[in-house]
């Protein structure tokens, strides 16, 4: 299985620099796409001459889908099989790529039959530490799972964050590619519930496991209930409640769970902001705007 590494960057922080090399030599290709940095170790980057380094260079912040798209064509047009999506920000091990192949192909072997949309690995949050938490759509709501509550290798979920998702190219082939209109925040969302609309199927893998970090997460307890403020910006605060709105508005029909989620999700961020977070009428406010914006967007 040839697998190409596609990284977004948009002012990626000095120990980018090793993430960087690390991916390269696990990889047959990797396809890295700067969203306008104006940071220097997008300079030094730019200097590399690395066979299997393709580099594109974006004039504007075109947003996180579209430069996911732009490699995934390029990864097309090499005739790769699959593509590894990972954040600027992620943490792996030297033989993660090398985790990830043998995870897949094995679980490909014992489930022959089964269509895989995304195969993706376990991840540890950088801010908080334990294993991550993923959610499982049921008949009316969902359910959260993670590996240390299940004894199995790997884990049939709904959702997945990108960073860590290996995707078969023939899947971008059957259902599209990432919904650019959203820019950035719930585009792996929206794809996952693509994929099980086309019945496909989304794993995790305990094989392989990366470090994540979800903004500036902390974790705090307020009258018996979890707060984990992320302290993303009033932009992010806005497309996240604007494209999980139109996710909603798209899908509630077929999976009258997500409602539960993303509802939870907002309750949820509201509270961090209101408790927690710097700038809280802004955000309100950006959240509110994202709300009514994301019922009248159509995807």
């Amino acid at each position: 299985m040839n697998i190409a590494a596609i990284v977004v960057t948009h002012n990626p922080k000095e120990e980018f620099l090793n993430f960087l090399n690390i991916i390269v030599e696990q990889s047959d290709l990797v396809v890295l796409v700067d969203n306008n940095s104006s940071s220097i170790i997008i300079e030094k980057i730019f200097q590399k001459k690395e066979k299997n380094l393709i580099l594109v260079k974006n004039k504007d912040n075109l947003g996180l889908a579209k430069a996911q798209n732009q490699a995934i064509k390029i990864a097309i047009d090499a005739n790769m099989d699959a593509v590894l999506l990972l954040d600027d920000d992620t943490v792996v091990d030297t033989d993660y790529v090398e985790n990830m192949k043998k995870s897949f192909s094995n679980y490909v072997k014992e489930h022959e039959s089964e269509r895989i949309g995304i195969f993706a690995s376990n991840f540890i949050d950088k801010n908080i530490g334990g294993n991550g938490n993923f959610g499982r759509l049921t008949s009316d709501g969902f359910e959260t799972l993670n590996f240390d509550v299940v004894a199995s290798n790997y884990i049939l979920v709904s959702f997945v964050y990108s960073s860590g998702s290996l995707i078969p190219i023939e899947v971008f082939k059957s259902v599209g590619i990432f919904e650019e209109s959203f820019f950035i925040d719930n585009i792996d969302t929206e794809f996952c519930l693509r994929l099980l609309k086309n019945k496909y199927k989304i794993i995790v893998t305990k094989k392989a496991c990366l470090i994540h970090t979800v903004g500036e997460r902390e974790k705090h307890k307020f009258l018996g209930l979890t707060i984990k403020p992320n302290f993303h910006s009033a932009k992010r605060k806005y497309y996240f409640a604007r494209n999980g709105e139109a996710i909603l508005k798209k899908y509630r029909e077929s999976f009258p769970g997500y409602k539960r989620i993303f509802r939870k999700k907002l309750i949820h961020d509201l509270l961090g902001i209101i408790l927690y977070e710097p700038n809280k009428w802004k955000k309100i406010v950006a959240v509110v705007k994202g709300i009514n914006d994301g019922k009248k967007l159509k995807i």
